[in-house]
């Protein structure tokens, strides 16, 4: 009777394996296509990160080479040859009059740096010094329009740069600059219409009344 009972419960358990056996085998199953789909993105992701840091150093190498090469040529006039031309300063002009101002900036410097005896290299001045007014970086504006003036003494932006180099000065609270700026116009250049404006601001700074001539 033992034996019987021993059977029964052997062929019991035989039956709970053999059930249990083809879940297993296909948990199994499922466990290795997992296994082998994560080695295989690893793998990918790891060729993914190999082929950006390649890619991030040809892009270093791209700049690297930029840096070295000679600044094009856009139109230079006569006596300017390997220069940047009226086109390239006419571009950053457009850029300045729509308030692009960084990218203006940096347009006006590459022209004075490689067009420095152009006829146009006033005009660029003039136009750097307006942007770091613009920006409200008084300082440097009066750095800027302090050039214009040593550069192009006798030339027809000296007046307005000296006007604008006095309007500096007074936004940094330097009056008695500002006003010996707006004195030195009256004195040098008594006849330009900016003359009339600069009065009026001597007047401001001097508490007198401005010209009744000035809007």
């Amino acid at each position: 009777r033992l034996t019987q009972q021993v059977a029964v419960v052997e062929r019991t358990i035989n039956k709970q394996a053999d059930a249990i056996e083809p879940p297993l085998n296909r948990t199994a199953a499922k466990v290795d296509a997992l296994t082998n789909q994560y080695a295989a993105l690893r793998d990918a992701v790891e060729e993914s990160n190999s082929m950006v840091a390649r890619l991030q150093q040809e892009v270093a190498d791209v700049k690297d080479h930029l840096t070295t090469l000679p600044p094009p040529s856009y139109g230079g006039q006569e006596g300017e040859e390997g220069g940047l031309g009226e086109e390239f300063l006419n571009a950053a002009v457009q850029d300045f009059q729509r308030g692009n101002w960084d990218f203006a900036e940096t347009q006006l410097q590459d022209f004075l740096r490689f067009s420095p005896e152009s006829p146009k290299a006033v005009e660029a001045q003039w136009y750097l010094a307006q942007v770091a007014y613009n920006k409200g970086d008084y300082e440097k504006a009066v750095e800027e329009f302090d050039l214009v003036l040593e550069r192009y003494p006798v030339g027809v932006l000296a007046p307005q740069a000296q006007f604008k180099k006095g309007m500096a000065l007074a936004e940094l609270g330097k009056r008695e600059e500002a006003a010996a700026e707006f004195q030195g116009i009256l004195e040098n250049f008594p006849n330009e219409l900016i003359a009339e404006n600069a009065k009026d601001k001597l007047a401001q700074i001097r508490g007198s009344k401005p010209s009744p001539t000035q809007p």
